[in-house]
């Protein structure tokens, strides 16, 4: 459970942790997932269309519009660069709106600096660049090149380029000025990523992603809503991203959880037969105290209760100890196994443990053991 729980809670908190309040993105290509979503463009304009369209809304707040492109970047302080660097063009007043970036000392970015040629790198891109804030990075795109000034380093959030830890933007992200990203790649007046922020915090607007989908579904498919994003006959669809990401995080960690729970089946097992074993050896022992006890008038229901208070008494101590241990063990594997083996990529994980883990694993364990007493005892006593 607590190999599960921390799974579940790392996986998801980096789901959180990246999308920040983008809850919701439009995909101008008409289809019902990520796919091929920075490849059609609609006017900037659009954006404050679709504002207009759900001025009141009791779960849409406000969208976002991106122009979302890959370009290669030389950094020319450590001459190391990268093919396909996500640059983020937006607008700084629209990104403030929507939580902002996050630098990587924990500090909220100043994203007024982003303006001219500065630029926020993601700690992504910056570990493959080898970036420090102040560096001049060289930025090739649409037959020219730019220098870009370094404003700072933020870490890993779509806001920043990043989406996906599975790799959507392997090398990582830049935000930069949406004048700026729309210049260098020739789509002047043009985004490609519209993102939708529902009401609510982080975690709280997940809840509003299935009613507003629908909303905002019904009005996509309009004439006038089609005409405004400049798509045709096309409809565009909403994708939940974020609960999609959420929710697969949470199978993620359901399948180790239900991988371990079958493993430690072996161990329960195993468990039993000690238990077992150990009160059978005791009722040995207590032979003849057992066959005192009923020559002078104990009945066998009294032997047996003697063997279950008795075993009670370990079980509820060991439960816990046996509980405090499983965590530890957990929190061991996933601590030191998972980040030995990822390297710096297991840093997203993180040990925690629910408080239905808790109780379950403590009762499941208690139960197990006064059954396996109680048996042993009936049997002893005979």
């Amino acid at each position: 459970f607590a190999t599960g729980d921390s799974i579940t809670y790392s996986i998801t908190k980096a789901s959180y942790d990246e999308l920040k309040r983008i809850d919701l993105l439009v995909n101008l290509q008409g289809v019902d997932s990520t796919d091929g979503v920075f490849a059609v463009y609609a006017p900037q304009g659009a954006v404050t269309t679709l504002q207009q369209a759900f001025p009141n809304d009791p779960n849409i707040e406000r969208f976002t519009g991106f122009d979302w492109e890959s370009l290669p970047v030389l950094d020319t302080r450590t001459n190391l660069s990268k093919p396909d660097i996500a640059f983020a063009g937006v607008d700084p007043a629209q990104l403030n709106a929507i939580g902002g970036l996050t630098l990587t000392n924990g500090n909220s970015a100043d994203v007024s600096q982003l303006t001219g040629n500065n630029v926020f790198v993601s700690q992504l891109a910056a570990d493959k660049l080898n970036v420090k804030t102040g560096d001049t990075l060289t930025v090739y795109g649409n037959g020219q090149t730019q220098g870009l000034h370094v404003a700072g380093i933020v870490k890993p959030e779509a806001a920043a380029g990043v989406i996906g830890t599975s790799g959507l933007t392997p090398d990582g992200g830049v935000t930069a000025p949406l004048a700026l990203v729309q210049q260098l790649t020739g789509h002047a007046g043009k985004v490609n990523f519209i993102t939708v922020t529902l009401h609510g915090t982080e975690r709280s607007s997940l809840g509003r992603s299935n009613a507003a989908q629908i909303t905002l579904n019904s009005y996509l498919a309009t004439p006038a809503a089609q005409q405004a994003l400049g798509i045709g006959s096309t409809d565009a669809k909403a994708v939940k991203i974020k609960q999609d990401s959420v929710n697969s995080a949470e199978t993620f960690g359901n399948i180790f959880t239900t991988i371990f729970l079958v493993l430690g089946l072996f161990s329960i097992a195993a468990g039993v037969l000690l238990i077992f074993m150990i009160f059978v050896m005791l009722a040995a022992e207590r032979k003849s105290e057992m066959g005192m006890a009923r020559a002078i008038g104990a009945k066998q229901i009294n032997l047996v209760q003697s063997f279950v208070a008795e075993g009670m008494a370990y079980d509820v101590l060991s439960g816990a100890i046996g509980t405090a241990l499983g965590i530890a063990a957990a929190f061991l594997l996933v601590i030191g196994g998972i980040k030995l083996i990822l390297g710096s990529q297991g840093d997203l994980f993180a040990a925690h443990v629910t408080g239905p883990s808790l109780v379950v694993s403590y009762c499941l364990g208690v139960v197990l053991t006064f059954v396996a007493v109680t048996a042993t005892a009936w049997r002893s006593s005979r």
